[in-house]
């Protein structure tokens, strides 16, 4: 018969083994999202990627990065796994639990109240075909929360031209 101690020796042993794996492939995959542009009737393929504060795009080319497109699908692949092993590290007691982010159900109830249009520059995705994302108002990063108040609709260009600044008030702005 097992102990218990030997068989919660072997497991957190395990999933600590197979976090570390995970973490090694997951530095050598691309980060980033694959954005495609049509300027007149051509399609160009970007690289967008966060490094630190700042959001940089590479330009790919032409031709859809089907290469590229599969690497990052397996590092979103890589990284459900990982918080998958992390929940069960924190079963075991071994580790923290990691913040997983904002739910579907309360980011598709902002998107429904702010109807499915950017609230900075007015764009919705039926007319203009944009990618909408959740914004927070006042950003995480300076002591902002998750409430549903504090969250907001925008689009993507909006979204990384705002980075993790607060907006300003323009009846109290000076000129």
């Amino acid at each position: 018969m097992i102990e218990i101690k030997t068989l919660f020796l072997k497991y957190s042993l395990y999933f600590s083994k197979l976090r570390v794996r995970i973490l090694k492939e997951l530095k050598r995959l691309p980060k980033g999202v694959v954005r495609k542009r049509k300027i007149k009737k051509w399609y160009y393929y970007y690289l967008l990627y966060r490094k630190g504060n700042k959001v940089y795009t590479d330009y790919i080319g032409k031709k859809e990065p089907k290469k590229l497109m599969e690497q990052i699908k397996k590092r979103q692949m890589l990284r459900k796994q990982l918080f998958e092993i992390e929940d069960n590290l924190y079963t075991l007691g071994v580790a923290r639990r990691m913040p997983r982010g904002l739910g579907f159900r309360k980011r598709f109830e902002v998107f429904k109240r702010d109807n499915f249009t950017c609230q900075y520059c007015g764009r919705n995705v039926k007319k203009y075909k944009i990618v909408l994302v959740i914004d927070h108002i006042h950003p995480k990063k300076k002591g902002g929360r998750d409430d549903i108040s504090n969250l907001i609709t925008s689009c993507l260009d909006c979204n990384i031209g705002k980075r993790d600044n607060l907006l300003q008030d323009t009846s109290t702005a000076k000129y």
